[in-house]
């Protein structure tokens, strides 16, 4: 595990919208596109360093 700095929660008002869409429609989700994105680079970035540090021990 590792801690990230950026979070992403579904809330309920959110939830409602993407149960009364189409099942494989990411429409309701887009608000969170940004929030997502974010995220993703700091798992990246976590990922990255941790490579590092157990090729550098190895």
């Amino acid at each position: 595990m590792a801690p990230v700095r950026h979070a992403v929660h579904i809330l309920p008002d959110l939830m409602i919208a993407a149960r009364s869409t189409e099942p494989s429609s990411p429409d309701p989700f887009a608000p969170l596109d940004q929030r997502l994105g974010t995220m993703v680079s700091d798992l990246l970035f976590v990922e990255a360093a941790l490579c590092a540090a157990r090729a550098s021990t190895g």
